[in-house]
């Protein structure tokens, strides 16, 4: 009865799992005065190595596709929120963890 219960309790988060939770969120607060141009730099640059088509392009938000998926990058100080812009998790995700992964070393450098 308890394994029935367990099972069930299990069926039940990961139905309730948000359609957000392969967001990748990069939270800068510990670098102060970071501005949205240094931010908007990095993700550009982070899009351009990973050789996304930049289809929308603004101070605050980048679109970007490549096989037909599209992404959008979200520049909030000092936030930036990397995200699938169709609102839904695909199973490239890990493309989502490059993009962060090569804005978090071009910081460091």
């Amino acid at each position: 009865m308890r394994a029935l219960a367990l099972c069930l309790g299990l069926g039940v988060a990961a139905l309730g799992t948000p359609a957000y939770a392969a967001d990748q969120i990069i939270d800068l607060s510990e670098i102060p005065g970071i501005s949205v141009e240094a931010l908007h730099e990095l993700a550009e640059y982070a899009l351009v190595r990973r050789r996304y088509t930049i289809e929308e392009n603004t101070p605050t938000l980048i679109v970007a596709e490549q096989d037909r998926l599209r992404v959008e990058v979200l520049i909030e100080p000092p936030r930036m929120t990397i995200r699938w812009k169709e609102g839904f998790g695909h199973d490239r995700d890990v493309w989502l963890r490059g993009i962060k992964t090569d804005i978090l070393w071009r910081l460091a450098e």
